[in-house]
Formats: C-alpha cells, structure tokens, sequence
C-alpha cells in the first residue's frame, strides 16, 4: 500500500509539472504574477530511495515476488442413477492463494494455500478422517450447519536451475524439492494422475534442444522423482511407502505453410514404482482407501490383491490448431506388470 501510495504521488506530481509547464511557469497570486521554477522531475534513484525509506526496505523482498490464486464457485445435481451416487444437490467451493518468490536466475521459492475436504468414501471413521485431506481435490462442499471450512498447505516448494549447467544441447537443468505441481503431468493423462494431486519430495529434470532449423525442431527432456507416499508404515510390516518415478519425451515441433501455428507431437515413456505401498495399509489414509477400486487381498484388509504397482506408460500427443481452434488428440496406455490380482 505504502508503494502504490508513493507511486501515485509520483505521478501526481508529473502531471502539476506538465501542467506548470503549458502555462510558462507562471501561475496567479492574487492580483501579481509570480515566476515559479519548476523543480525536475523525480529520477530513478531518487524514487527507488525513497520507496526504500517508505517500506524500510521491503521493496527489496518485493521484488520478482508475483502473488497468485483463484476463487470458484460450484453447484453440482446427482440423480442417482449410478449405484455409487445417491440423488442430491451439492453446493462447493474452491479457494486458492500463494506466491512464487524469484531469489536470482537460478532460485525461486515459493508456497500455495487451498480449500480441501476429508475423503466420503464409505469406512472412513469420524474422528480419523477428519484431519485429512482429499489428495485429488480442493473443493470443499457447503455443509455441517455453518462450520468453518478448512484450509491446507497446497504446496510449498524450492526450485535450482544452475546456469552452469546449460552446457550443448541442455537448454535447463532443474532442482525442486517439497511439495509441488506435478512434473509428471506432461506426458501422462488422467490415466494415471489427477491433475489437482501435488507430490511430495524431490525431482531432477533436464530440458534438451536437439535439433533447430527454420522448419522442424526437436525439443528432448528426462525427468526423474522421488517422492513420499507414506512414511513409518511399520506397524504393519509394510515399511515407508515410496514412488520412484521416471519419464522420457521427445517432442518434434513442424513448421507448416498451411498453419500459423506450428504441429506440436509429444511422445513419452514413463515407469513408476511404487514402493511398498500395496501393503501395510500404506493405500490408506484415516481409514479411507486411496486404491480406487483395486481390492484387497481376501481375508487380509491390509494388502492389495495387485501385490504392487509398477506402471509402465507409453503416451501420445498431437496438438494442432486449424482456423485457429486448437485440437489435440492423444492416445495413452498403462500397464502393471507386477500386477497379481488376477490371482484373487
């Protein structure tokens, strides 16, 4: 506030020191005329000192610190033709605010706040679901007579790209650490990932530019990740639950006449390992089930009848844009191999 303040103030006076100057720096007093110099304008330095003096400093902070967020507003009707939806009509919300702080060319920091809301899924009990959160939503619906809604920690993340590394063909190599946007959602689907799931952990990625000519590039990257499902998962015998995640893409980029717009094709190959995580109850959290539909072993609640999850995925894109309207086909195909359900 104090900056917008001082910036209007600036502006104020410019516009008295145009106005002085049309009318020959003459101005009426009351029945002589009384010469006025005009002071200069305010320079750089000088406003940057005194915004400085204005904000003790802040404005240093301020800088490269861009704020961010959404409101949204929902209303949804069920009939209750599925055998998993009971007819009603639901009121939600979705609230979202943080920012990302620039620290140089290579660091960037940041954090983001979100509405959310416990899993409904049938066997969560009242007093475990109630401090946790649904992993693949931010909505939380108008109910419980008035109560106050909550809100989460959404991300809160520290990003590295060392210009050093920029060596060849590598256009970036990057850091980042905590709790982020998924870096795995290029090159994947719903298939595989909800697209409001923020992983937690690190990952590692590098952006190559293999090939640039005046009508065909090829744009290369690999991203690794290593991420926490569940930690101290021992009381079962299951262990910490870990994802181990790998991707690779090419995405050759043509220039035709026929197009503004250039056809964009992304091809990528992705094997995700989850680690211990069908065992243990490591698929859970306050007594909710997050295997979304895979049962469990018979007779033992505590294991996945899949054993584990190894997902290898071949993903396809192709995004063009005729007249201008943008289309993009894309074929995705995952698999478990380490799957063992058919057993059960």
């Amino acid at each position: 506030k104090q900056m917008a303040d001082l910036q209007t103030m600036v502006q104020t006076q410019k516009a008295e020191i145009q106005e002085l100057k049309s009318r020959g720096a003459n101005i009426q007093m009351g029945s002589g005329a009384t010469s006025v110099e005009v002071p200069p304008p305010m320079s750089d330095s000088e406003f940057k000192q005194r915004l400085s003096d204005a904000t003790g400093g802040a404005d240093k902070w301020l800088k490269d610190l861009k704020f961010k967020g959404d409101m949204r507003l929902r209303y949804e009707a069920f009939n209750g033709s599925s055998d998993e939806t009971d007819a009603r009509n639901r009121f939600r919300y979705r609230l979202r605010f943080g920012f990302d702080k620039k620290f140089s060319d290579e660091m960037n920091a940041g954090f983001s706040l979100a509405s959310g809301e416990a899993p409904t899924t049938a066997g969560a009990t009242a007093g475990s679901a109630a401090v946790q959160s649904d992993p693949t939503s931010t909505n939380t619906s108008f109910d419980n007579d008035f109560d106050f809604k909550p809100i989460y920690v959404e991300k809160v993340y520290a990003s590295y790209s060392p210009d050093w590394a920029k060596i060849g063909p590598v256009e970036k190599f990057n850091i980042t650490a905590g709790k982020m946007d998924n870096p795995f959602e290029k090159g994947s689907s719903d298939i595989i990932w909800d697209r409001d799931v923020k992983p937690e952990g690190i990952y590692e990625k590098i952006d190559l530019n293999l090939l640039d000519t005046e009508n065909f590039d090829l744009k290369g990257y690999g991203t690794l990740g290593q991420f926490v499902l569940d930690e101290d998962g021992n009381l079962f015998g299951g262990g910490d639950a870990n994802l181990f995640a790998y991707q690779i893409g090419l995405n050759p980029v043509f220039y035709t006449p026929f197009m503004e717009r250039p056809i964009d094709l992304l091809s990528a190959v992705s094997w995700y390992d989850y680690s211990h995580y069908a065992i243990g109850n490591n698929f859970t959290i306050g007594g909710v089930s997050l295997a979304r539909g895979n049962p469990a072993v018979p007779g033992v609640a505590t294991e996945l009848a899949a054993k584990d999850f190894n997902i290898v995925e071949f993903y396809h894109e192709l995004a063009f844009y005729p007249w201008g309207i943008p289309v993009r086909p894309f074929l995705d195909w995952a698999w478990n191999p380490a799957s063992e359900a058919e057993k059960y």
